[in-house]
């Protein structure tokens, strides 16, 4: 009688009528034929094959995933589809060879899963709005960095615009809202600008310290400006006279003391009004309507107070304020019986006086708010108009005058009268 096989424990051997067993005591046990082993390599071959495959699809699919999340960019249905695909080919196939490539392709489906989420998300909620770009930096002009003082002209053409627009918007800014910014409202304005300009324009730069230099100093710029426009006119307006005579001297500082009513305790001065003399018509001086033609008209294409109307109309308190510190600036430079063209318009200078400037104009407003609004707002017509430009056609801002007192008589005639019903039709 042969004697038993020896096997160790656990191990499976193949019983006689083929199939296989895990060895119990007492069958008969004997090698796999050739042929069964060829195919059991061969099977171990494509199952080992299919795992390589799969996994540098998760690999790349993960990598893309990744480069795509980075970019905070949507997943795209034509990375949904390659899952698909990869879903199909899996299913075709025979099923897992060993936990590995079960895992394999777990996660594969988890990929889809989460993606296909996010879609649905997406469509509940409706079309994904693009996620806003990091800010770009601004490119300079042939790829180098400028040196010297910052300005417009160190950027690409391109770039450059959109300096310049945003300092016109500053210079706006100066002229309508505040002469003398402080520094911490200079940067918040600097910023305001440039979100403004790359807003419309729909991109986003860095508002780098390099470029809210350029921007900001466009305050000074402005101011000066204003007194460019003012300096040729005064000394024909006002009377001046310039051949250096003594006389003329004395007669210089005479008209200069006379204007600025400097021997007044509580000075009110004259230059601002039409007629200095007779003191009519506060803030219509020549000069003062010729300035706002001037600075802010004088191409209708490019005139701030054209393409930014909602600064202007009406003319404000501020930028007349600002008209009266340029003119008494000129007139200092007149102070010592001839023209001083030394003497500058400074912030620490002309600070002050245009806070009193500021002071007198809405106190003359306030004795009359809707009468002055209506005149700020003819001064501005009228320059409109002078510059060529399309009149601005603006709906009335509330009930005249005449409407008001009328509604105003029938509210108590209506309220002292007996409660009636008077809804059955029109009244006598």
């Amino acid at each position: 009688m042969p004697p038993r096989s020896k096997r160790k424990a656990g191990e499976s051997v193949a019983t006689e009528n083929g199939n296989e067993s895990d060895g119990v005591v007492g069958t008969r046990s004997r090698r796999p034929s050739s042929k069964h082993a060829a195919v059991e390599a061969r099977k171990q071959t494509e199952s080992e094959k299919r795992l390589t495959l799969l996994e540098k699809k998760i690999k790349a699919l993960t990598k893309k995933n990744k480069e795509l999340e980075a970019a905070q960019i949507n997943a795209g249905s034509g990375h949904e589809d390659q899952v698909d695909g990869d879903d199909q080919q899996s299913t075709g196939s025979p099923g897992p060879e060993s936990e590995e490539e079960d895992g394999t392709l777990i996660q594969a489906r988890q990929l889809k899963s989460a993606r296909t989420g996010r879609q649905e998300a997406r469509d509940v909620r409706g079309p994904a709005a693009q996620p806003l770009q990091p800010p770009l930096s601004l490119p300079f002009k042939d790829g180098k960095i400028p040196e010297g003082k910052p300005k417009a002209g160190d950027y690409e053409p391109g770039a450059s615009k959109l300096v310049l627009r945003a300092c016109r918007e500053y210079e706006v800014l100066i002229a309508t809202e505040d002469p003398f910014p402080d520094p911490a409202k200079q940067n918040a304005w600097a910023t305001r600008v440039w979100t403004s300009v790359c807003t419309g324009a729909q991109i986003s730069y860095k508002l780098t310290d390099r470029l809210e230099r350029i921007i900001t100093d466009r305050g000074s710029h402005a101011r000066g400006e204003v007194r460019d426009k003012i300096r040729p006119h005064i000394e024909k307006n006002y009377g001046f006279i310039d051949d250096g005579s003594e006389r003329a001297k004395l007669h210089n500082i005479a008209t200069y003391h006379n204007l600025l009513d400097s021997e007044a305790p509580n000075p009110d001065p004259t230059f601002v009004y039409k007629n200095p003399e007779t003191r009519y018509k506060y803030a219509h001086n020549a000069i003062i309507l010729k300035a706002i033609k001037e600075t802010w008209f004088a191409d209708p294409s490019l005139a701030p107070a054209i393409k930014y109307t909602s600064q202007f109309s009406p003319i404000r308190d501020v930028t007349l304020a600002l008209l009266f510190t340029v003119v008494e600036h000129c007139l200092d430079q007149w102070a010592e019986g001839s023209l001083n063209k030394n003497l500058m318009f400074t912030q620490k200078a002309y600070e002050t006086k245009y806070k009193y400037h500021l002071q007198h104009v809405r106190d003359w407003i306030n004795l009359a708010p809707e009468s002055a609004e209506t005149i700020r707002q003819r001064m501005y017509d009228r320059a409109r108009k002078a510059s060529g430009a399309t009149p601005l056609v603006t709906r009335p801002a509330g009930l005249s005058e005449e409407t008001r007192e009328r509604l105003r008589t029938e509210l108590a005639a209506q309220a002292a009268a007996p409660d009636s019903d008077d809804e059955g039709g029109p009244q006598a």
